[in-house]
């Protein structure tokens, strides 16, 4: 061995840490780096208020701490195991050796101080969307969940993304010759280095629990990065014994829910009542099922039979459900943000069209304004047939001159009543709770109560998608039913949410703007107007037509000229959809689907 290894092999400490046991606390000094080998921790920071918020989590072979150390200040937060973790001590001055006699390891160093130091001046982590879970354990709900399947299938999704094992109970017995009940002795300590072993050899091991809590499960809840709590859709949504004890045994662990659904599920249903009685559960997820996992009932007595399910919508169900769950276990999460835009927000069908011909799958959609109805239209429909047909019922009935005539009303609060426009949006989704679509959403409002931009992920969708649309002077805010607050258009504050997006755990992200250009093409009609005669002018054919903007483009621009400066630096050019038809936008759409297919193509190569 080299003098360096030696001294590297000397300096180094080795330590253990019990699943909620703390590494080292806020404002302590910064004297070790700390390499994780095993295991999971989670970075949490106090705020001054007394408040804390998680920072972000660290997976196997990550560095903790290094940011601190090498910038010489205390420490910024506090750092506790999510699960049983190992970690290697690296002391200060032990890095800045191998800093100074190996310059290519300062190097390294710094551009990780960067990249860390750019995310938090952006506000967010940017490896949040990159989960690095190693470990994932199943947990049922009930007797009947057919756990050894859903794994199995989730396991061949995973293995898209690097090699995963499932171990349960049974194959565990098989490898040892006992139930992993009963191991004891000198043999608990073979079979805990042989777990190591295995998730040192794969990229995800998927541990399938047992319904009963015994210490299999209990082993798989404590060796876990994220719990996955699955049930089935249709059945009751109580809290099983193991679940009852999951807080105690796993208390810091990321735990989600999954709930599986027939083929032929038209959409899922009281999504809320699982989440309620689960309260630890930070997100959920819909998986439709073959005939294998879950049979179809031989009699069915729906009142609304589900519509037919064609080739296209069949495929991409069929295919995508344990695909879009194994891309967010893995980091690979494909998310469509959709821009408000008024009327150009049609332009977004024909991008949803293309990347549905290309094969692309969507994961997580949101948008403002017009593409939270868009977003919210696709994440029911899951195809562009269907999500075209309902968007062209909603143009017929808002073009309605009649409806909008009756909807007027004395302009203290805005034009119009929103009676009309309400029963629109509510006509189109019904009582549908955000919960219950297929894929996750979120839209964005303003929230005039609280000065403040404000994301819906769950509660009533029509309300929220309304509030989204409610430009001020045209609508009145909508009145939040969970606390009240006014909410209008989220255009006022993000025209198109990115970052919420990525928050949201979108890897790869597919951003619409179609928001109104600069009104430069207008005449300069001086210091006064008047609207009777721009009336007049207007009915008169022999004249030619003033270039006056109307109300509902100064409305507009209002809307997203706070958005316009972040939009300037996601994207330094985009399809312009005043000067380009919307034949033209179609190539555009053909450009758009070769990038993504390059996008996917980088991704899995890199595996």
């Amino acid at each position: 061995l080299s003098p360096l290894v030696r001294q590297v092999d000397f300096a180094l400490d080795w330590m253990h840490l019990d699943a909620g046991e703390r590494l080292y606390q806020q404002n302590d000094p910064s004297d070790v780096v700390y390499l994780l080998l095993s295991g999971r921790v989670r970075s949490v920071i106090t705020r001054p208020d007394g408040s804390k918020a998680i920072m972000r989590e660290y997976g196997r072979h990550e560095l903790v701490g290094e940011l601190e150390v090498l910038t010489e200040t205390p420490r910024a937060t506090t750092i506790h195991a999510v699960r049983d973790a190992e970690l290697a001590k690296i002391p200060a001055g032990l890095l800045h050796l191998v800093k100074h006699k190996h310059p290519h390891v300062a190097t390294h160093l710094m551009r990780m101080l960067s990249e860390r130091l750019l995310g938090l001046v952006k506000g967010v982590e940017l490896e949040s969307t990159d989960p690095n879970l190693t470990t994932v354990a199943l947990l049922p709900t009930s007797p009947t969940v057919p756990l050894s399947l859903f794994a199995e299938r989730l396991r061949r999704a995973l293995g898209l993304y690097g090699e995963t094992l499932h171990l349960n109970a049974a194959i565990v017995k098989e490898q040892f010759g006992m139930h992993p009940c009963t191991i004891r002795g000198s043999q608990e300590y073979s079979f805990v280095r042989w777990l190591a072993s295995q998730e040192d050899r794969h990229s995800v091991v998927l541990y399938e629990a047992d319904y009963e809590l015994n210490d299999w499960t209990r082993r798989c809840i404590r060796q876990a990065d994220c719990v996955l709590i699955v049930g089935v859709g249709h059945e009751t949504p109580s809290v099983g014994p193991a679940e009852s004890e999951l807080e105690n045994v796993a208390a810091k662990a990321q735990k989600e829910l999954v709930l599986l659904h027939r083929d032929d599920t038209f959409m899922p249903k009281r999504t809320a009542d699982w989440l309620n009685a689960r309260t630890w559960c930070s997100r959920h997820h819909h998986i439709r099922c073959d005939d294998d996992i879950l049979p179809k009932e031989k009699t069915l007595n729906r009142k609304r039979q589900p519509r037919p399910i064609g080739p296209s919508r069949f495929t991409l169900i069929e295919r995508s459900d344990f695909g879009r769950l194994a891309r967010h276990l893995s980091g690979h999460s494909i998310g469509l943000v959709l821009g408000g835009g008024g009327a150009r927000g049609a332009a977004e069908l024909g991008v949803i069209k293309q990347l549905e011909e290309a094969g692309i799958p969507i994961d997580i959609v949101g948008g403002t304004s017009i593409g939270s109805l868009m977003a919210a239209l696709y994440a029911e429909e899951l195809n562009y047939a269907d999500m075209k047909q309902r968007f062209d019922d909603f143009t017929t009935t808002m073009g309605s001159q009649v409806n909008m005539a009756l909807d007027l009303t004395y302009p203290v609060v805005a034009m119009f009543s929103g009676r009309a426009f309400n029963r629109v949006i509510e006509d189109l989704f019904g009582n549908r709770q955000i919960e219950d679509l297929w894929l996750p959403f979120f839209c964005v409002t303003t929230d005039i109560t609280a000065s403040k931009k404000k994301v819906h992920s769950y509660g009533s969708l029509w309300r929220y998608v309304r509030a989204s649309m409610s430009l001020s002077g045209y609508l009145p805010p909508l009145c939040d039913p969970e606390d009240g607050h006014m909410l209008l258009d989220g255009g006022y504050v993000d025209v198109l949410p990115i970052e919420v997006m990525r928050q949201h755990g979108a890897t790869y992200m597919f951003a619409v703007d179609v928001s109104a250009k600069d009104l430069n093409d207008y005449e300069n009609f001086g210091d006064e107007i008047s609207g009777f005669w721009l009336l007049f002018q207007r009915l008169n054919p022999f004249v030619s037509k003033p270039k006056i903007p109307h109300m509902e483009d100064i409305a507009s621009k209002l809307a997203f000229i706070a958005s316009d400066n972040y939009l300037n630096e996601v994207a330094s050019t985009y399809c312009d959809l005043d000067t380009f038809f919307f034949f033209f936008f179609f190539f555009f759409c053909v450009v758009l689907m070769l990038m993504a297919h390059a996008l996917v193509f980088v991704a899995r190569t890199s595996q």
